[in-house]
C-alpha cells in the first residue's frame, strides 16, 4: 500500500514538470522571433526624421519645430473722422450769382462749386493792367530821355575836352613867346629851343582847332556852343555849361527810377485785382462729397473772414480716421506706419486694414494716467457705409 502512495506521488510530480517545461517554452522563443526587428526599425527612424509617421503622443512631440510667437497688439477706441476735408470760403467780398452744389453731391477736383458776380472786379482788373501799361510807357520815355541827356553831356564834354586842350596850348604859346623874348642876344641854344617850342605849339594848336571844327561840324553837336570857333577865344564853353548837363542825367535817372516804383506799385495793384477776381469763385480741390452748404444764391457777403462759417463744407468720404489713446508705457512700441486693423461698432465682424498716420507729441493726462493721441487711417470698403462720429476700435501690430 505504501509503494502504490509513493508511485502515485511520482507520477504527479512527473506531470507538473512536463507542463512546466511547456508553459516556458511558449513564453520564452515567441516574443523574441517578433519583438527584436520592431525595435531596431523604430530607433532607426527617430535618428534620421525624428518621428514616425503618424506617432502621437511623447514620441510624437520630439520634433524640434520652432514655435511662432504670438503677435503684441496695442488697441484702443475713438470715434470716426475724415481725413480729407475743407472748409471753402470767398475770399473776396460780393454778391453770391451762382450756386452749383447741394449737400450730398458728389464733386470731381476743379469742379467750380460757386461764383460771385464778378462785374466790378473785372472792371477793377481792367484799370489796373492799363494802369501797369501807362507806368511801362512811362519807363520807357524815362529811358529815352535819360539817353538823351547822356548823350548831350558826352558831346558838351568832348567840346569842353577840346577847348581845354586849345587853352593848354595857348598858354604854352605865350609862354614861348615870353622866353624867346629873353633869350634874344644872350645864349643862342635857349633861343633856338624856344623858337623850336613855338612852333610846333602853334602847329599842335592849329591841328587841335582844325579837330574841334571838324567834331563841331557833325550834325549832333549842333547847338553845343553859339560863338565863332576860329574868330572867338574859347572861354565862353565854360564849365558851368557841362555842369547844365549833368544835372540834366541826374534828373533823368531819378526820373527812370520813379517810373520803375510805379510799375512795381502798378504791378501790385493788378496782381490783387487778379487775385480778388480768382477768389471770387470756389472750385472744389479734391475729388469728394459736398457735407454742407451754408449760404444761398443771391446773399451778400462782407469781407472773408475764417471765423465765419464756410460757405461750402467739402470731404472725401473714401478715407477716414480714428484717434485712440495708448498709454506711455506701450508709446515705445509705436511707430508710423505700422498696419493696424479697425473694427466699427456699427459692422460688427468685420475687419478694415489701416495704418498708424500719426503720433502726438503732447500726452493727455487724466488722473494721473498719461496717454498720447495716435491717428490710424484707413481706406473704407466699399459697401460699408462708415460715417463721421460713429464709435469703433483700433487695434495696433506692434510685433
Amino acid at each position: 500500500m505504501r509503494s502504490k502512495q509513493v508511485l502515485a506521488i511520482a507520477i504527479v510530480l512527473a506531470l507538473l514538470m512536463i507542463v512546466s517545461l511547456a508553459g516556458c517554452s511558449k513564453g520564452s522563443t515567441a516574443p523574441q522571433s517578433t519583438s527584436q526587428p520592431s525595435t531596431t526599425a523604430s530607433r532607426q527612424v527617430n535618428s534620421s526624421s525624428g518621428s514616425l509617421p503618424g506617432a502621437t503622443g511623447a514620441a510624437a512631440q520630439t520634433p524640434s519645430a520652432t514655435p511662432v510667437a504670438p503677435q503684441k497688439l496695442v488697441s484702443g477706441t475713438g470715434t470716426l473722422a475724415v481725413a480729407t476735408y475743407a472748409n471753402l470760403y470767398f475770399g473776396t467780398a460780393g454778391q453770391i450769382k451762382t450756386l452749383n452744389v447741394n449737400p450730398g453731391d458728389r464733386v470731381t477736383r476743379g469742379t467750380v462749386l460757386a461764383k460771385l458776380d464778378t462785374t466790378s472786379l473785372e472792371a477793377a482788373l481792367a484799370l489796373a493792367k492799363v494802369n501797369l501799361s501807362q507806368a511801362i510807357l512811362a519807363q520807357t520815355q524815362a529811358q529815352a530821355a535819360l539817353l538823351n541827356a547822356q548823350f548831350t553831356l558826352d558831346k558838351t564834354q568832348a567840346v569842353s575836352d577840346q577847348k581845354d586842350a586849345i587853352t593848354k596850348l595857348q598858354t604854352q604859346i605865350t609862354v614861348a613867346q615870353m622866353n624867346i623874348s629873353q633869350a634874344q642876344g644872350s645864349q643862342q641854344n635857349d633861343y633856338t629851343y624856344w623858337v623850336q617850342n613855338l612852333k610846333a605849339t602853334q602847329d599842335a594848336l592849329k591841328i587841335q582847332k582844325q579837330n574841334l571844327a571838324q567834331l563841331l561840324a557833325q550834325p549832333q553837336y549842333s547847338g553845343v556852343v553859339v560863338y565863332d570857333i576860329m574868330g572867338q577865344p574859347y572861354d565862353r564853353l565854360t564849365v558851368e555849361d557841362a555842369g547844365i548837363k549833368a544835372a540834366a542825367v541826374n534828373s533823368a535817372q531819378q526820373t527812370l527810377n520813379k517810373s520803375q516804383d510805379s510799375i512795381n506799385q502798378a504791378q501790385k495793384s493788378l496782381d490783387l485785382a487778379q487775385q480778388q477776381l480768382d477768389q471770387a469763385t470756389i472750385t472744389a480741390p479734391f475729388d469728394g462729397l459736398v457735407a454742407s452748404v451754408n449760404q444761398n444764391q443771391g446773399d451778400i457777403l462782407s469781407a472773408p473772414s475764417q471765423s465765419q462759417h464756410p460757405v461750402i463744407y467739402l470731404i472725401d468720404p473714401s478715407t477716414m480716421q480714428m484717434n485712440i489713446g495708448v498709454n506711455e508705457l506701450d508709446m515705445p512700441k509705436v511707430s508710423l506706419n505700422q498696419k493696424a486693423s479697425i473694427s466699427i461698432d456699427a459692422y460688427p465682424g468685420i475687419k478694415i486694414d489701416g495704418y498708424v498716420a500719426a503720433i502726438s507729441l503732447v500726452p493727455t493726462v487724466q488722473g494721473g494716467i498719461v496717454d498720447y493721441t495716435v491717428t490710424v487711417s484707413f481706406s473704407v470698403p466699399s459697401g460699408v457705409g462708415a460715417r463721421i462720429g460713429m464709435d469703433g476700435r483700433a487695434t495696433i501690430t506692434v510685433q
